[in-house]
């Protein structure tokens, strides 16, 4: 995976530095395998990735846990 994750990092992050707890490669990577695995709505994309947070870890920094349902749709809402 380290191709996917080179290629997440290229986004630029609009959030202010000093308030992001999830990286944004993170939040984009488990949007991502969450959607691929099926999952349709926000709330089936916090499930999946709760339980897929080790498989996660092996890829990107998830050691801030998986973010809120309102955490998710806030960060889509600003990028």
């Amino acid at each position: 995976m380290p191709d996917v994750t080179d290629f997440l990092n290229q986004f630029s992050d609009p959030r202010a530095e000093n308030k992001v707890t999830y990286p944004l490669s993170s939040l984009l990577f488990m949007s991502i395998c969450s959607v691929c695995s099926g999952a349709e709505t926000w709330g089936q994309i916090i499930t999946w990735s709760e339980t897929h947070k080790a498989w996660l870890n092996n890829y990107v920094d998830m050691s801030q846990g998986i973010p809120s349902y309102r955490a998710s749709t806030l960060f889509y809402d600003v990028y």
